[in-house]
């Protein structure tokens, strides 16, 4: 989940009204897991901005702690965030792989 720049984005624009918090771009690929009872739901189009989505999930259950709650529900989410990343790294254009 994504806590740290909506807290930092509020603090900044208490001390400076009117000017924007500019998140700088994040190129490592990124899940993002969103749970109904989350504290902080991130809307897609404002996580695109600032991440490379590969994965963005709403999921039906779970809430703050969903790692407790829905264990097998994120963890099966997390497989399918990394499946296609391992598949490229493997089936790279070296032919020296064992």
């Amino acid at each position: 989940e994504v806590y740290y720049e909506p807290i930092l984005e509020r603090a900044f624009e208490a001390q400076a009204p009117g000017v924007h918090f500019r998140v700088e771009w994040v190129e490592v690929p990124t899940a993002v897991a969103i749970f109904p009872k989350s504290i902080f739901r991130s809307p897609k189009e404002w996580v695109e901005r600032a991440y490379d989505v590969r994965r963005f999930t709403e999921m039906a259950w779970g809430g703050h702690f969903a790692a407790l709650e829905e264990p097998e529900l994120l963890f099966e989410n997390i497989r399918a965030f990394f499946r296609p990343l391992r598949q490229r790294a493997y089936c790279g254009p070296s032919t020296n792989r064992r």
